[in-house]
């Protein structure tokens, strides 16, 4: 008898709650945030060593805060917003425990008024995907609003070869993300590469997401690193 595929409500997921440890897969219990690698993402890593993020850098949708932390180790001035009180809460005591200096905030991203011109650079690690397009298209404006002339953008989606569910709400297609950036966005490279999390082997089946295992007990997913300046 084939296993029937877990259904998520990717429409009304609770980010908070995840922090806070509760499932947003029904009837499947998780012992960790399924991004939650303690480490940054390697795709953030590449940008870093290609010199995508310069003066002030907004990690915009910053969860626990690992990206905006290596970052931060790299010399960079790193802001973290999120939306997610608890995940704020977490990433600051994680940037506290490491002596860090980041300066994590909570923040409604498809506004981000409090913030106009302030940043030199973006990033965003699987934030972007997360949003139904109504506020997919906000938060693309926003990121405008908030950045100064010529910033850089850097991002990590998934694709749309990916079915949507946890941890992925809203994958992307490549013809698409010209549309979401918008006029205020040139996009100047989109490479194919891969993203981790923490999920295990049985939950992705029953999502019915692709994945490579790693020796580390992570798997990587497909996904889109995409580079753009602001115009």
């Amino acid at each position: 008898m084939t296993e029937q595929r877990t259904t998520v409500d990717v429409q009304n997921i609770d980010f908070d709650a995840v922090y806070r440890g509760e499932s947003p897969i029904p009837g499947m219990a998780l012992d960790r945030v399924p991004w939650d690698l303690r480490h940054a993402q390697a795709g953030v890593v590449d940008f870093d060593r290609r010199g995508r993020f310069g003066g002030q850098v907004l990690d915009a949708g910053c969860g626990l805060g690992d990206n905006a932390i290596h970052l931060a180790r790299q010399g960079h001035r790193v802001t973290g917003l999120d939306a997610a009180p608890t995940a704020i809460r977490l990433a600051r005591a994680r940037a506290a425990d490491q002596g860090v200096d980041v300066d994590f905030e909570v923040a409604d991203l498809t506004d981000l008024s409090a913030y106009v011109g302030r940043f030199d650079s973006v990033l965003d690690s699987l934030t972007y995907h997360s949003m139904p397009l109504g506020p997919a298209t906000l938060y693309m404006a926003a990121l405008h609003r908030a950045t100064k002339p010529g910033a850089r953008l850097s991002m990590i989606c998934i694709p749309d070869s990916v079915p949507a569910g946890t941890p992925i709400p809203f994958p992307v297609s490549k013809q698409s993300l010209g549309t979401a950036f918008g006029a205020g966005w040139k996009i100047t490279s989109i490479r194919e590469g891969t993203t981790a999390a923490v999920m295990t082997e049985a939950v992705l089946e029953r999502i019915g997401a692709p994945y490579r295992p790693d020796d580390d007990g992570s798997i990587h997913m497909p996904a889109w690193l995409v580079e753009a300046d602001r115009v």
